[in-house]
């Protein structure tokens, strides 16, 4: 199950503010490291359906430093007014983190949706 964000070691997650219409704010306190929780907030409307509009992406930082799990992704349904969480491995959610890791791509921002590689040891 592609649920993770495999950053690249000179792209720290917690060293950026805003990327291409991509706002990073922390959730958690910035100094405690090991248990880093970052918001990734999509700033301009984009309709992923006739009802659903990407809102934020919520990860925190695995044992991994380079490892992000993905929590869950939030969309805007305008048909029942409210917010609604996605799990990482439904279609809504997946569809989203692609054009996350395109945008970032796009800035030089070398991110990979990936399965959890943290019993793995090439990492």
């Amino acid at each position: 199950m592609l649920n993770h964000l495999l950053f690249d070691p000179v792209d720290n997650p917690m060293q950026f503010s805003k990327v291409g219409n991509w706002l990073i704010t922390f959730l958690s306190p910035p100094e405690d490291l090991n248990n880093s929780c970052l918001a990734l907030t999509y700033i301009l409307p984009r309709q992923l359906s006739p009802r659903l509009q990407p809102q934020r992406i919520i990860i925190h930082r695995t044992a991994n430093a380079h490892l992000w799990a993905i929590d869950y992704v939030e969309c805007y349904d305008s048909q029942q007014q409210s917010t609604l969480s996605f799990a990482p491995h439904t279609a809504e959610a997946q569809c989203i983190l692609n054009t996350l890791i395109q945008e970032l791509n796009k800035y030089d921002v070398d991110v990979q949706l990936c399965a959890d590689l943290t019993n793995e040891k090439s990492i």
